[in-house]
């Protein structure tokens, strides 16, 4: 009785500790899964054909007129004739677009929406700044796999040791005892899901620490780096295609230095689809400067893509990001009802006794 009075001291201090955290963590979660979700299906529409793109883009105009330059370029398919673009102006403000090549159209993302995804990114991914924050999520995910660990055998303990009444819904006047029936029996019915979002996340984290890509250098690193990727986009991809002939190109990107391209490559070949080709590309010189190949990723790499693709609920299908949507309400659900039945409990300890 003493150990299941600990482990029940345990579950409710632990899941009281993080409620907070898991509430931001899931409503953060959820709003970039949305987003995803709602960029992919905004760039799934059918296409007639890949354009012949002029070597000036009518969609570079207005954003050369407000003096802003791209540094980043998300394509929805391989084709990419509807692209997600990236700029920053001067004053290194970000601005994002959603552009149709072929067109020319612009749609400039709002800035209040973009504000909103921006902050449950840092959110969901580091929580506080700087090298404290991967660590930090870490460990919050290596606590709430334990208050799911605990919760499963308190289950089994006030079960009596047997599944059907372990199953067994308390049908009690006192709604205190079937709430926590609730709480107990769903949550031991649904430990499994949980356990592979949350564990996938804390890998997430952990993976990125393990991760190497290639030393790349250029020859533009000592002159002048590159300002925008718009005029080299169509080299890059003609260049991209030929060194990766079956795979489809998703990212391209100015690299920290400000000088190479770095593209990632979806390659139809490799398993998961996480795992991708990455390129470092010269654009003046029109060269690939370094190829890691996502067929033979080091350990680091193919960890971080097998949680990446679990985590998000690529996974599973096209249905997957509804899965893991409803582990994050289950999640919200158990932290609630938690702190309801902690509330609950001390009003009616602090209740006055009747004579």
């Amino acid at each position: 009785m003493n150990a299941t009075r600990a482990l029940y001291n345990a579950h409710k201090w632990v899941g009281l500790g993080i409620t907070l955290w898991l509430v931001l963590t899931v409503l953060a979660g959820a709003t970039w899964t949305i987003r995803n979700t709602l960029d992919a299906s905004a760039g799934s529409t059918d296409s007639a054909g890949e354009c012949v793109y002029p070597a000036d883009e009518a969609w570079q105009q207005p954003l050369r007129a407000a003096g802003e330059r791209i540094v980043r370029i998300d394509g929805y398919d391989e084709t990419f004739q509807r692209v997600r673009v990236t700029t920053i102006d001067s004053k290194g403000t970000e601005r994002i677009l959603h552009v149709e090549r072929c067109s020319g159209s612009v749609e400039v993302e709002s800035a209040g929406w973009q504000a909103i995804v921006a902050a449950a990114i840092w959110i969901h991914g580091s929580l506080v700044p700087g090298p404290i924050g991967r660590p930090l999520i870490a460990l919050l995910g290596v606590l709430t796999v334990g208050l799911i660990v605990v919760g499963i055998a308190l289950w089994w303990l006030r079960g009596g040791g047997t599944l059907r009444k372990a199953l067994t819904i308390t049908s009690s006047r006192q709604g205190l005892v079937r709430l926590r029936s609730w709480h107990r029996v769903g949550g031991a019915l649904t430990a499994a899901l949980l356990l592979l979002i949350v564990a996938s996340g804390i890998f997430l984290a952990c993976a990125t620490w393990l991760l190497k890509w290639p030393a790349v250098s250029s020859h533009c690193v000592a002159g002048q780096p590159l300002s925008d990727l718009a005029p080299h986009l169509n080299e890059i991809l003609r260049v991209t295609r030929e060194r990766v002939s079956d795979g489809e190109v998703r990212k391209v990107r100015l690299d920290a230095a400000n000088c190479l391209a770095r593209v990632e490559v979806l390659s139809r070949s490799v398993t998961p689809a996480a795992l991708t080709d990455r390129l470092w590309i010269d654009p003046r010189e029109q060269r690939v400067v370094a190829h890691a190949r996502g067929g033979e990723a080091a350990l680091g790499q193919r960890v971080w893509a097998w949680a990446s693709v679990i985590h998000t609920g690529e996974l599973y299908g096209p249905y997957g990001w509804l899965l893991t949507l409803l582990a994050g309400a289950l999640l919200l659900a158990f932290s609630g009802t938690g702190l309801w039945m902690y509330l609950w409990a001390r009003r009616m300890l602090n209740r006055p006794k009747q004579r």
